[in-house]
């Protein structure tokens, strides 16, 4: 099929990636689906951006083992000093994730985008995403402005307790981190503002004003976190490197847009290099052509279209279950329960034992090493469960046709295990008597045997018996599933 010539009002015209495959085209219902599919999947990693962009904001302005609380380096990192090789390692991590989480976000804003005249639905669906940016926007400035980095005085003589520690130290740096919070907070809240007045978000989102507003916002959020996640100006300056380099990104693809208006789409690819088409390819596989659908085959597709939409409403679901997971157990590794001590010293324990910790170490794994343990490798188990439901969620979006993908059951049931090392870290790390913790353990039994109870209904047999049993009123989701499919008696 011949690619179709370019219409003076810009309607969608058929496009051949390098590949050869179809990247856009005309009407069609397979191309309405295909579409649709790639914008499920770019919802499920606009999802993921979000959540990376949350985590490791917070952890890199508030990192593992805290700041000196006074003295002449009160302010200061305590695991710069005390492990250097380890805290580099994890805020060169934590910032290439941040910084790769925000090129997803920004990349998805399509500030860029020429269109005059959108239907309702497409400026519903980019309202609720400026909406979603705003949000996590406003919540992590809002939370870091006011828990700036560093801390506060914890006492002083000259009546300064509770002021910034960052203020005395490091003026200049505190004051950037300061405005360019404060930038991103405001810029926030005024999306937000017009967001929530129909009146108004229309013309803005064609306006492209609230795009732009939203760019500021997320700007400013990086300037901060280049300000506040370090205190040597050599080190701000690699944020600052890779923050420029996302500034350069988004220039380079306006750049592409305002060439492809001059040039007739077809022959786009014929004046870019292959090595700069593939850095803007789509990250799912682009729509394909539908073979033409005839007669009863509309019923058929139509069965198929409710399947997929069921289909991935349980995959949303389940993202949005390992994203929450993965966020409270991330956070709650790096700050673990307790808290950490701030200097050097001794203890004794269990009548001549003395142990030693030294600045930085987690104060429950000293005074308490069984609940500590028992709370890190619960955290631990829920935090890896959730990576790996997050991980073949997105493997299974960007499988091939034809290739064998990882079952739903198989992630429901990492998803289980997730949710249940999530109560257990909870009932280890929550108290610190025993009597205390019986309470909620008795808790997370009761939550086990009401899953491992719908489990069993999820059987025909089972459900039958139950049903017979009047046990059914208590489940009635699963009896009414048995009913549809025929596997158990009438009551």
């Amino acid at each position: 099929m011949k690619p179709c010539p370019a219409t003076p009002n810009n309607t969608p015209c058929e496009v051949r990636a390098p590949n050869g495959d179809v990247t856009g085209g005309g009407g069609g219902d397979g191309d309405e689906g295909d579409a649709d599919t790639v914008e499920e999947s770019r919802s499920l990693l606009l999802l993921l951006a979000t959540l990376a962009a949350t985590v490791t904001y917070d952890a890199g302005l508030n990192p593992p083992g805290g700041f000196w609380p006074d003295g002449g380096r009160a302010g200061e990192l305590i695991l710069l000093d005390t492990h250097p090789r380890r805290y580099k390692a994890f805020f060169h991590c934590n910032t290439a994730a941040f910084v790769a989480s925000l090129v997803k976000v920004l990349e998805r804003l399509h500030l860029w985008d020429g269109q005059a005249e959108e239907a309702d639905d497409d400026l519903e669906r980019k309202r609720k995403f400026l909406l979603q940016l705003a949000i996590l926007a406003a919540t992590v400035t809002y939370k870091t402005g006011l828990n700036p980095p560093g801390g506060f005085w914890s006492g002083s003589d000259d009546g300064r307790a509770g002021d910034p520690v960052l203020v005395d130290h490091y003026r200049n740096r505190y004051m950037v981190f300061f405005y360019c919070n404060a930038t991103g907070f405001m810029a926030s809240v005024a999306v937000i503002l017009m967001l929530v007045n129909r009146r108004l978000y229309k013309q803005g989102i064609r306006c492209n004003a609230l795009n732009a507003c939203v760019v500021v916002g997320l700007l400013g959020l990086m300037l901060a976190y280049a300000a506040g996640s370090c205190r040597r100006l050599r080190t701000s300056a690699y944020v600052i490197a890779l923050v420029a380099a996302v500034v350069g990104f988004l220039l380079l693809q306006i750049l592409l847009f305002l060439l492809a208006k001059r040039v007739v789409p077809a022959t786009l690819e014929h004046r870019l290099p292959p090595w700069l088409l593939a850095l803007f390819e789509p990250l799912t596989p682009p729509p394909r052509k539908a073979a033409a659908a005839a007669g009863g085959e509309d019923d058929k597709q139509q069965d198929s279209g409710e399947r997929h939409t069921e289909q991935y409403m349980k995959r949303k679901y389940l993202m949005l279950l390992g994203v929450l997971a993965a966020s409270v157990t991330y956070q709650a590794g790096l700050s673990p329960p307790g808290g950490t001590w701030g200097g050097d010293g001794a203890m004794v324990a269990g009548g001549s034992a003395t142990y030693h910790y030294a600045a930085g170490d987690p104060v429950l794994h000293d005074t308490d090493r069984a609940r500590y343990h028992a709370f890190f490798h619960c955290n631990a188990t829920s935090f890896v469960a959730s990576v790996v439901v997050i991980v073949l969620l997105l493997l299974r979006r960007r499988r091939r046709r034809g290739a064998p993908a990882a079952p739903l059951w198989a992630m429901q049931s990492a998803v289980v295990l997730d949710l249940l090392g999530l109560l257990g870290a909870y009932a280890a790390g929550s108290c610190r008597e025993w009597e205390t913790s019986a309470y909620v353990v008795a808790l997370v039994g009761a939550v086990v045997v009401y899953i491992a109870l719908h489990v069993l209904l999820s059987f025909d047999a089972v459900a039958a018996k139950a049903e017979r049993l009047k046990v059914w009123r208590y489940f009635g989701e699963s009896s009414d599933n048995n009913n549809q499919t025929g596997g158990g008696a009438a009551v």
